[in-house]
């Protein structure tokens, strides 16, 4: 596969990270856009009603260090847009580039910039988003001239903003000085001692949050049960980055004034019972208690004394560089969060005993992983399960950083390159990853890996690992594939900078490179010779599920949906697509097992008829796509490796088999992307195409899993199921047709199948035409669309039919010729009933030398509720 997919709307560079990490599940990396990319400049901000905006006469770039990720979903007027909020982490004396349409202006410090894909993530355009300062001393306007933020008399604002680094959009919950809901993005600078967290709405104003203190914040949560709709008090989570590190909540009361309950309440610290320093927390799954601890508003003002009364004894655990901080989407009111660990000797508020160059005498050399719950009646009442969940180390990740839970309970984990971390990262040979934690199985999985060497090699020390970091990962499709989610991420490629005097490599002034990721799941690998194989679905909530089973198949499956997009026209009769199963990775068929009889490749005599003897039949369409486009979803057993087939002309005497696999160029496949999913497009030579793509939706009702036949499944439901019947007709002959019941999926009727050596047609027509015909007419009048209801019975099988230009009683006296889905029980042994999509059937009423095998003369579509 392609490292990257092609689309104008992306950026043109390779991906800076990689998915080829050893047993790991398969995924598409897709780079969105790089620093220093532009695009066009959005003149307007978010909105739910309103389309985004932009001029396309004057750009915006992406600037560097990009940390925090946060994704909005809007539908307006029916497109889809995903609206998108980055932070970058550019310290307060930094200033970076707009764009090079905007010579010489600039912004200083750390920024906000929102940008806004199309459905399949292609970039429509961007923006600064932070136009305005609001704190105690006033309110700043941005000045992109000098870069700072002035007040109304001209006077630049203190300080800029320095550093942001993770962050949180608040979708709902909140509300604007008009009382009107509004997401609101949360951000935390973690740099110097006046650090300060901030509120940025859509409008582009930055309130400062003054009464949370003053200390370095690596990130700052909403609690999802305390917002100003739904409750009346407000609860903000904060992490202290710093190597003497608390965690603190903010409990907000809502009044008039501060309906989002911000500006006044308490801030409260947490003490871990029995554990005064990280290192005194052990073990793994021991649950323990813990307290919040009040922080008197009189120690707000200053670092250094809000420091002082929170290392006072029994007052808080102290953690050594406290990271990320998220919240359970399937459990509100859970919490994780991560401390990414030092060299400071154990028992040490920060490094007070000083460091160590020895591990198991650092008080957290690796990094941690925390769970605990609020109490349910009061936010600030005692936690009764903190507990440690994870212990970084080798092969396990260190130095954790980002982190961010999925629906499928999957913790995602970033790592940097700091401290004990770095060591052990150049011991394992790698770069720094993105690993995936079962909080179930406690199985933890690496997913992707920085390839520094993506920007160019002169960008990559070789003999230094981990010297780039990712940042800002978030879950954008939940179950994309069964069992796997997306999502979006960033790579701060620090090492990607401009060369002295230069702006040439990152497009303009924008400190560092980086990149902004979607990781995209696959369910199937495919190798040079176009041979598929079926993988990475996990239904059971196993990391592990690929791992140790190499070539051993399963009961479970991944289901597909294929679409046929286009058919060549030109060319008369009906064409069959499909799968044939093979038996190693070159498209091999090897029948009897004995490792004595070569087995049969692609090309070779013999190879045809054994490979459609394994056949799975997708779908059939028909040279005037009569009946609409093809759809049909199929499941795959694990571990399948499956050859796709074309047969052109499908019953005729010159129909031809063409398999897609091997140096053939009947079949070229161009992989693509479908919002947040993975898929393929099979360009067939004659000019057919048709697409595929994992779901996980279930199969349509009625669609035959289990056989090749042409029929309706009912056998897994129960009751009497609705059915709309939509009949087309491209015939002279005015057919009849219905449904039969049928015993299993090879059309036996009371013991007699056809194809059997005692197959008995007349008495199979006599059955199926009287005992076993449901009450269903279904006739149309030519180049004509009619719609019948009707209804059928749950636990059976149901075969489609028809009479040749006759009726119901012609058919039975043998007036008229009948034909079914099974060649073998027409007189003539060929197909004369095809499918065409999930419950969509086409019929040819010709039969002999008249036969045109176009299957239009009468298409048969079940709808079904």
């Amino acid at each position: 596969m392609p490292s990257f997919i092609s689309s104008s709307g992306k950026t043109a560079d390779t991906a800076y990270v990689s998915s080829k990490v050893a047993d790991a599940p398969n995924y598409q990396l897709v780079p969105l856009l790089t620093v220093g990319d532009e695009i066009p400049l959005l003149t307007a901000t978010f909105s739910k009603t309103e389309a985004p905006q932009v001029d396309a006469t004057k750009k915006f770039a992406f600037t560097g260090i990009p940390d925090s990720t946060e994704v909005t979903k809007v539908t307006i007027s029916g497109k889809i847009y995903n609206y998108v909020w980055v932070n970058h982490e550019l310290s307060a004396s930094i200033s970076t580039d707009i764009s090079t349409s905007f010579t010489g202006q600039k912004i200083t410090g750390a920024r906000v910039s929102l940008l806004v894909f199309d459905e399949n993530w292609n970039a429509i355009g961007g923006k600064n988003l932070i136009d305005k300062i609001v704190d105690t001393t006033g309110t700043y306007t941005l000045n992109t001239s000098t870069g700072t933020y002035k007040n109304a008399s001209g006077v630049a604002i203190s300080s800029a903003f320095s550093s942001f680094s993770s962050a949180y959009l608040a979708e709902s919950g909140f509300v604007n000085n008009a009382g009107q809901e509004v997401p609101i993005y949360f951000v935390p600078e973690k740099e110097g001692d006046t650090s300060c967290g901030w509120v940025v709405t859509p409008d582009g104003t930055a309130t400062a949050l003054d009464a949370l203190g003053s200390f370095a914040k690596e990130n700052l949560v909403a609690a999802s049960q305390y917002r100003a709709i739904g409750s009346n008090k407000t609860v903000l989570f904060s992490t202290e980055f710093s190597e003497d590190g608390e965690l603190y909540m903010w409990v907000g009361e809502q009044t008039i004034d501060d309906p989002n309950g911000l500006k006044n309440g308490d801030l409260y610290v947490l003490k871990v019972d029995g554990a005064e320093f990280e290192g005194e927390i052990t073990t793994e799954g021991v649950k323990k208690t813990a307290t919040w601890t009040l922080v008197e508003k009189s120690q707000l003002s200053e670092k250094v004394t809000l420091s002082s009364f929170v290392n006072s004894t029994g007052k808080s655990t102290s953690f050594q560089q406290l990271g990320d901080f998220t919240e359970d989407p399937n459990s509100p009111g859970t919490f994780y969060f991560v401390s990414t660990g030092t060299k400071n000797k154990k028992n040490s508020q920060g490094s007070e005993k000083g460091t160590t160059e020895n591990p198991t005498e650092a008080e957290n050399p690796y990094g941690k992983l925390y769970r605990f719950t609020l109490d349910t009646s009061d936010p600030t009442g005692q936690i009764k399960n903190f507990e440690l969940l994870l212990t970084g180390g080798p092969n396990k990740g260190v130095s954790y950083g980002n982190i961010t839970i999925d629906k499928s309970g999957k913790i995602l984990i970033q790592e940097k390159e700091t401290f004990f971390g770095a060591d052990q990262i150049k011991k394992e040979n790698r770069e720094a990853s993105v690993f995936s934690f079962n909080t179930t199985t406690k199985a933890i999985t690496r997913l992707f890996e920085l390839n520094e060497s993506a920007a160019g090699s002169v960008f990559n020390n070789a003999d230094t690992k981990g010297e780039w970091e990712t940042s800002g990962i978030i879950e954008i499709s939940a179950n994309a594939v069964k069992g796997r989610s997306s999502y979006l991420f960033n790579v701060q490629a620090h090492t990607v900078v401009n060369g002295i005097g230069s702006t040439t490599a990152l497009n303009g002034n924008h400190a560092e490179g980086g990149q902004l990721v979607l990781a995209l799941p696959v369910a199937y690998s495919r190798n040079e010779k176009n041979i598929f194989s079926v993988k990475d679905f996990d239904d059971d909530n196993d990391d592990d599920d690929d791992k140790g089973s190499k070539g051993s198949k399963g009961s479970k499956g991944q289901t597909f949906k294929f679409k046929s997009k286009s058919r060549a026209k030109s060319q008369g009769g009906v064409h069959e697509y499909g799968v044939c199963e093979v038996d190693d990775d070159e498209g091999g068929i090897d029948d009897d097992k004995d490792d004595k009889t070569p087995k049969l490749k692609p090309g070779q005599a013999g190879y045809e008829k054994a490979a459609l003897a394994r056949k799975k039949v997708i779908f059939s369409t028909l040279a005037d796509g009569l009946g609409g486009d093809g759809i049909r979803e199929v499941t795959f057993e694990k571990n399948s490796r499956l050859v796709f087939y074309e047969i052109k002309n499908f019953s005729k005497s010159t129909q031809q088999v063409v398999f897609g696999a091997g140096s053939s160029s009947e079949l070229t496949v161009v992989d693509i992307q479908q919002q947040e999913t993975f898929a393929s497009s099979f360009q067939w030579s004659d000019g057919s195409v048709f697409e595929v793509v994992s779901t996980t939706d279930a199969p349509t009702k009625g669609t035959n899993q289990t056989n090749n036949a042409a029929l309706l499944d009912f056998t897994s439901f129960s009751g009497s199921i609705s059915a709309n019947f939509t009949l087309n007709r491209e015939a002279a002959f005015n057919n009849f047709a219905s449904f039969c019941v049928v015993d299993d999926a090879d059309g036996t009727i009371n013991g007699n199948t056809p194809g059997a050596s005692n197959f008995n047609r007349q008495q199979y027509i006599s059955d199926a035409l009287s005992l076993r015909r449901v009450s269903l007419d279904l006739t149309v009048t030519n180049l004509q669309t009619s719609n019948i209801s009707g209804s059928l019975e749950g636990g059976k099988f149901f075969a489609p039919f028809f009479v040749a230009n006759g009726s119901l009683s012609q058919g039975l006296s043998g007036a008229a010729a009948v034909y079914f889905s099974y060649g073998a029980a027409n007189a003539d042994g060929q197909s004369h009933i095809v499918n065409l999509g999930n419950n969509m059937f086409g019929c040819e009423d010709l039969t002999g030398s008249s036969n045109d095998f176009d299957y239009n003369d009468c298409v048969i579509k079940v709808g079904l509720t």
